[in-house]
């Protein structure tokens, strides 16, 4: 709620686009609901894309500001809009601004891979957002008790995750940034961590039944290929 006031001291309201160039952790689960508390939309900017690519995209969205670290400052050097340091502590302790926008506001701007050309942005309301997670509330039967996220904010999957979970109430499970560089630790991580449902590509999911004791992957009730 603070972060959301700041982000509206600063301008941000209906119509204002927030680029959030943060690793997957709390902190980018705050950033993408303070951005929509705030009115505005967010677009996600990974912190391994190249540089290029990420000024690229905060130009094409016209993001007005971005959520980050201290490395953010550098890696986004050319960006003139002002960095709200998501590490340093919040420059308001103001309470939540009420609830702003409608169905028709943009809620988030997702960029294509650009594997065949240069990247779009796929522009995505609260009504598409809202229907969407609305649907998989009333398509799954079992309840979201923990969801373990594997797909970067980047990629829309990521949102089915988050607010899936989030209005379930349930406990968002959020692997390092690079886990999936080592993915033969993906069924350690699941018995460590008990989720109930994960999203992965069929290849993933292979890779846990054909390693994983089934003892090691019992709490799983929802998987999504």
């Amino acid at each position: 709620g603070a972060r959301a006031a700041e982000l509206v001291a600063l301008g941000v309201g209906r119509g204002s686009r927030g680029g959030v160039n943060l690793e997957r952790s709390l902190e980018l689960v705050e950033a993408l609901l303070a951005v929509l508390r705030a009115g505005g939309a967010y677009v996600p900017l990974p912190p391994s894309y190249p540089r290029e690519r990420v000024l690229a995209m905060l130009a094409d969205s016209r993001a007005e500001l971005v959520l980050g670290t201290a490395s953010s400052a550098t890696a986004l050097g050319g960006f003139r809009g002002p960095l709200v340091r998501v590490d340093a502590p919040r420059a308001t302790s103001a309470p939540a601004p009420s609830a702003r926008g409608s169905a028709d506001d943009l809620a988030y701007v997702i960029y294509t891979s650009g594997s065949t050309g240069k990247p779009k942005g796929v522009p995505v309301t609260h009504a598409n957002l809202a229907h969407s997670t609305r649907a998989r509330l009333a398509y799954y039967q079992r309840p979201v008790e923990r969801y373990l996220l594997l797909s970067s904010f980047a990629f829309d999957s990521s949102v089915a995750g988050i607010f899936w979970t989030l209005v379930s109430g349930g406990t968002l499970v959020l692997p390092p940034e690079g886990f999936e560089r080592e993915l033969t630790q993906l069924p350690e991580l699941i018995a460590r961590e008990r989720p109930s449902h994960l999203l992965g590509l069929p290849a993933l999911w292979a890779l846990v039944l054909e390693q994983a004791p089934a003892s090691a992957v019992a709490s799983l009730t929802t998987v999504i290929v």
